[in-house]
Order: structure tokens, then sequence, then C-alpha cells
């Protein structure tokens, strides 16, 4: 059973996280920023999610990374569902400007409870992707995805969410890319919390002289409301 509330406006839930660091040495700076906001009724399920990633230091550029993504469920029953998908990614490490992901499929729930869940899904995305060099030309296909996520409120002092997507081009031919998300909370008192977060996004043809893979990861509080 997947308890949800009569009230609208108590079937939202949101989350905010922040974290800083900073070392001496070559004055290197480190800023994430984490906000999520989520919606459940009897039939739909909305996950949104945003994350910011700034670092510099000197005697170097500063780097930024930031992402958009939104999940739209509707349950077809108990465990099928449809689903539309909106993506949006900044990477300087990888070349992007901005790439865009819109598309849509469905999936399945393979257990599904109040306190965890795992589900897997495919479909079909459009892709555009701007570079942060003027010069190359934007690029578009058409995508298959296939995705696997994971979440469990049933280890007693954290959360768990994991997910993974995997992108193989249908119009460029030997192109695929895949990204991985693991973000692990340590419950606070209060509605408090502990970030330890994981990513990593790679492309197997980036823009010529650009990184294939950017990764990364992050501490952060946060408070959920």
């Amino acid at each position: 059973m997947q308890p949800y509330e009569q009230s609208f406006w108590a079937r939202f839930g949101s989350g905010l996280d922040f974290g800083y660091s900073m070392t001496k040495t070559n004055s290197a700076k480190q800023l994430t920023l984490g906000v999520n906001l989520s919606y459940r009724d009897e039939r739909n399920i909305d996950s949104l999610f945003a994350n910011v990633f700034r670092s510099s230091q000197d005697q170097a550029p500063t780097t930024q990374r930031w992402d958009v993504a939104n999940d739209l469920r509707h349950l077809l029953g108990t465990v099928w569902y449809v689903n539309t998908t909106q993506d949006f990614l900044n990477s300087e490490e990888t070349g992007l400007d901005l790439r865009t992901t819109i598309g849509g499929g469905g999936g399945r729930y393979l257990f599904r409870s109040g306190s965890q869940y795992l589900a897997t899904g495919g479909g079909i995305v459009w892709t555009r992707e701007d570079y942060t060099d003027s010069t190359l030309a934007t690029q578009d296909s058409a995508e298959a995805y296939f995705g696997a996520e994971f979440m469990t409120e049933k280890l007693k002092i954290t959360d768990l969410i994991t997910r993974f997507t995997y992108y193989p081009s249908l119009t460029i031919s030997g192109k695929y890319r895949f990204n991985y998300r693991f973000d692990l909370d340590f419950n606070l008192p209060g509605d408090w919390y502990f970030r330890v977060g994981l990513f990593t996004d790679y492309n197997s043809k980036p823009p010529a002289g650009f990184s294939t893979s950017d990764y990364g990861w992050s501490n952060s509080f946060g408070f959920k409301f």
C-alpha cells in the first residue's frame, strides 16, 4: 500500500540542502545547492530535482555544473505507470552550455510500499545539445532510454535514493550516454539531515577537446518540509 494525503497541499513534500567547503591550499572553494519537490495523489507521482555545483581555486578557472529534472508518473493500476521526463543540464567539464532532454515512456514498480520502492522503465526522448564553444553546431538526436531507481527509508537513521539511466542514440551511430546519482541522507533531530551525494554523467561522443565524463561528490546539510 502507498499512502497519500487527503488535503491537496499536504500531498507536497520538499527539501533544501546546502554545502560549502574551503581549503587553505590554493584557496579551493566548493559550493553545492540542492532542491527537491514532490507531489503524490492516488494516481500521480511528480518529482522535481535541481542541483548546483560550483568550484574555484587560485590559478585555475572557476567551473560550474547545474541540472534540473522532472519526472511525472501516472499509475495504471498498482505497479505499471506511464511517464513524461524532462532534464536540463549545464556542464563546463563536458562542454555543455545546455543539454535539453524531453520525452516519455513507461515502467513498472518491482516492489513498492510507503517506505521503499524499486522501479524500472524506458522510453524515447529528444535531446538537443548546445555547447560552450560557439563555433560548434548544435546537435539534435533521438534516443531511447532505460533506467532503474531505488529508494528506501528502512535504514533507521538514513534514507537512500539512487538512480541510473542509459541513453543509446537512435540517430547518431555509436553514440550513447548514461548518468548515475546516489544520495544518502543521515537523519538528524527534527527535520534536518546531512547528505552525502555522488553523481556521474558519461557521453561517448563529446565535442572535440572536452571530457567524456563529468563526476563529483558533495556533503551538505538540509531541511525537509
